[in-house]
C-alpha cells in the first residue's frame, strides 16, 4: 500500500519542481535589468565621485600652492608632482594628490585602490592624458584626465567624463 501512495506523489513532487524552478527563473529574469540598471547607476556614481575629487583637489586646494610649469609642491609632508599649478595626469600625481586632500595617507589606503589609471598616448606638443576607470566597470565607463596645457602654451585641466556605457 505505501508503494502505491508514493507512486502517486512522484508526478506531483515532479510538478511542484518544476513550478517552483519555473518561478525562480521568471523571478531571476524579471529582476535582471533592474540589477543592470542599479550596476549602471553605481559605476557611474563612482565616476562623478572620483570627477568631484579631483576637481576639488585642483580648484580648493591647489590655489593654495600656486606654481608654473612642472613642480613637486609639499603639501602636509608629500612632494605631489603638478604641472602649471593642477595635478600631472599621471597615477603618482593623482593619488598622492587626493590622498593628501582627503587625508588617506594616514589609513594607509589610496583614494585610487579600486581604479586603474591608464597613460594615454600623446605627441610632445600635446598635454599628458590619463584614463580613469574602475576595476569593476566595463571599458567604456571611465574619465580621460587631460592635464593643464604644456610649457609652452598653458591652458585649463579638462575632464571628459564618459559614462554612456557604464
Amino acid at each position: 500500500m505505501d508503494q502505491d501512495n508514493q507512486s502517486s506523489n512522484t508526478p506531483i513532487m515532479m510538478i511542484a519542481i518544476i513550478a517552483t524552478l519555473v518561478v525562480i527563473g521568471l523571478l531571476i529574469a524579471l529582476n535582471k535589468p533592474a540589477l543592470e540598471q542599479a550596476t549602471t547607476k553605481h559605476h557611474q556614481s563612482e565616476l562623478l565621485g572620483l570627477l568631484t575629487a579631483i576637481k576639488h583637489v585642483n580648484q580648493q586646494v591647489l590655489p593654495m600652492h600656486n606654481s608654473e610649469g612642472e613642480a613637486d609642491v609639499l603639501i602636509d609632508g608629500v612632494a605631489v608632482p603638478l604641472f602649471n599649478g593642477k595635478l600631472r595626469a599621471t597615477s603618482s600625481s593623482l593619488e598622492r594628490g587626493l590622498d593628501v586632500a582627503y587625508r588617506s595617507i594616514q589609513t594607509h589606503h589610496t583614494a585610487f585602490d579600486y581604479w586603474n589609471m591608464i597613460g594615454q598616448p600623446s605627441k610632445s606638443n600635446e598635454p599628458r592624458k590619463i584614463q580613469l576607470q574602475h576595476k569593476e566597470a566595463p571599458a567604456n565607463c571611465h574619465i580621460i584626465y587631460v592635464e593643464a596645457g604644456t610649457l609652452e602654451q598653458p591652458n585649463a585641466e579638462q575632464y571628459i567624463l564618459n559614462d554612456k556605457g557604464c
